[in-house]
């Protein structure tokens, strides 16, 4: 949590409050519980960050233009977190208005209830998302999502489908075309061996059905998997080829959705749906034979 972050799609992240609670399968394997372990703090109580890491974006360390992502560590719409705490946060993202916050949510039906209540008002530089990790939370979320004030006012609507653990085709051929997304972000899950795999396939229909309706497309990372396919690309087959050769020290094969582990006894592709485990910063983001890492337009 802080500066710099490694997430690719921001700056910086910044949690004004720490803690949440597990709503769908999304939040099974969530970093934040792991992280708070470590820290000795209780994972499941919503409670205010200290005052340094609360007006953290009021640092000059944050600069103009910076992109911060809100909350990596709960849910700004968690409905517990404290109304006062969430007032202070929303008055230090309108003091910077020159920085953009981003806003990602699994719980967009407490959007509209927080606003009225703690007296909120849309603001320029906040974009607004909601996680959907598959069909199901997709359209649980996005329905909600597009009822609620702050969707209409943002000035960046988004999805997360991270960490992606179904195909999504149908229900996104049917809901692009009628809602007003303006970036799509996919990514895998990270972790250990426990990791669920991301399918080629699930994220290449996502990044044709984003070129199709001239949506910005951001793909995020694998995951602890890497999806091996016929038709790699050199990039992709420089990993392959690493893992055969044990440069890199996992090689766990699975099938389709069998999460199991297979042996180490590699030796050539298998189909188009297989998967080996080599690591999230081993598998990378590649797709389609190119790093597609696209933002919205801004203006």
């Amino acid at each position: 949590m802080g500066l710099n972050t490694k997430i690719e799609w921001c700056d910086h992240t910044w949690s004004p409050t720490i803690g949440c609670s597990k709503v769908s399968e999304a939040c099974n394997n969530c970093y934040m519980f792991r992280w708070a372990k470590r820290a000795g703090i209780d994972p499941h109580t919503v409670h205010r960050a200290s005052d340094k890491v609360f007006r953290l974006p009021l640092s000059k360390k944050i600069k103009s233009g910076d992109k911060v992502f809100v909350c990596s560590l709960s849910d700004f719409w968690h409905e517990g977190m404290l109304p006062k705490d969430r007032r202070d946060a929303w008055d230090i993202m309108e003091q910077r208005s020159d920085v953009t916050f981003l806003i990602l949510t699994k719980r967009p039906e407490n959007i509209d209830i927080a606003m009225k209540e703690n007296g909120l008002r849309p603001l320029p530089n906040i974009w607004c998302g909601i996680t959907a990790e598959n069909t199901r939370c997709w359209v649980q979320r996005m329905k909600c999502f597009s009822e609620t004030e702050l969707y209409r006012q943002s000035p960046v609507r988004f999805v997360s489908i991270e960490p992606m653990l179904g195909d999504m085709t149908m229900i996104l051929k049917h809901d692009l075309a009628r809602h007003d997304i303006d970036w799509i972000i996919v990514g895998g899950e990270s972790g250990g061996i426990e990791s669920r795999p991301l399918k080629y396939e699930w994220a290449e229909d996502v990044r044709k059905l984003a070129s199709h309706y001239n949506i910005p497309f951001f793909m995020k990372q694998w995951g602890a998997w890497q999806p091996l396919r016929q038709d790699a690309g050199e990039i992709e087959q420089n990993i392959v080829d690493k893992c055969l050769s044990n440069d890199i020290k996992y090689g766990k094969w699975i099938e389709d959705d069998f999460y199991r582990a297979r042996g180490t006894g590699i030796s050539g592709f298998c189909a188009p749906s297989h998967s080996i485990y080599v690591g999230a910063k081993n598998a990378g983001a590649v797709i389609n034979g190119e790093l597609i890492q696209e933002f919205p337009n801004e203006n």
